[in-house]
């Protein structure tokens, strides 16, 4: 007993000494991320504020405020009636970006026959193993038009998933690599069909499914990493909420603040 008392002695006047550093590392910074990655978005909600700052320092794969349309392809049946249109322009309306303009992709389109989409290739291929997932911006019209994103994998394998535009206005649209599936469409010859492996990613692209026409809208192409949400971090809450329990008859004792 008596050594075990010495032995926690001094370990409490080391750390008086030294710090907490001595056990738990060094000081973490007094914020984990720049201001300005911080405020590089300001979007609708607490939780979206949270993961776009969090993600601030990924990829953008495109945003048009530096870059046109020009390097971008289309690909269509235009011997069918398709027609696609792309263009940059300027908008007011990407309140959420938190700046008063924004240069964004328009697309005016007629998907007919076999299709219609517009896309970029990541040239030299690019490694997106070590990320979620990839969103953008839309712009939605309520359209009830079906969208198909294609990303074109390792040796060419075609991965795609779908969503709908069923709201009005500008959202942020993020998909995890679990929704993309094998596309049944169309594959090149050769493509495995091993899923998701995303070390040399070809290229993406967007396509409304037809028929149908119509104009769209969208920025910010961008990869996102979840890193977790944040269930407790004090700075808006107190304790009183929090429970406690033990061994308070055999001498146990806590006290939160």
């Amino acid at each position: 007993m008596k050594l075990r008392t010495v032995f926690l002695t001094m370990v409490l006047i080391l750390g008086l000494l030294f710090g907490n550093s001595m056990f738990f590392g060094s000081a973490r910074p007094a914020t984990a991320y720049p201001s300005d990655e911080q405020t590089e978005f300001v979007a609708p909600s607490a939780t979206q504020t949270q993961n776009q700052s969090q993600s601030a320092s990924l990829p953008i794969l495109a945003d048009f405020e530096t870059e046109n349309v020009d390097g971008w392809f289309t690909y269509g049946d235009w011997g069918g009636g398709a027609v696609l249109n792309k263009s940059v322009t300027l908008t007011n309306t990407l309140a959420a970006l938190g700046v008063t303009s924004n240069t964004v992709m328009l697309v005016d389109y007629v998907a007919a026959g076999w299709g219609v989409g517009v896309g970029k290739d990541t040239v030299p291929f690019q490694d997106w193993s070590a990320y979620d997932g990839f969103s953008f911006w839309f712009q939605g019209t309520d359209s009830g038009v079906s969208f198909k994103i294609i990303l074109t994998d390792n040796s060419g394998e075609r991965l795609a998933t779908r969503f709908v535009d069923d709201f009005t206005g500008w959202q942020e649209l993020r998909f995890p690599w679990q929704v993309f599936y094998h596309d049944p469409d169309y594959q090149p010859g050769g493509a495995p069909n091993d899923g998701p492996t995303l070390t040399a990613v070809e290229a993406f692209a967007f396509a409304p499914t037809g028929p149908s026409t119509g104009s769209y809208a969208m920025d910010r192409i961008a990869l996102f990493k979840d890193t977790g949400a944040v269930v407790a971090d004090f700075e808006t809450e107190n304790v009183d909420g929090w429970f406690t329990y033990g061994d308070w008859g055999g001498g146990a004792v806590l006290n939160k603040s």
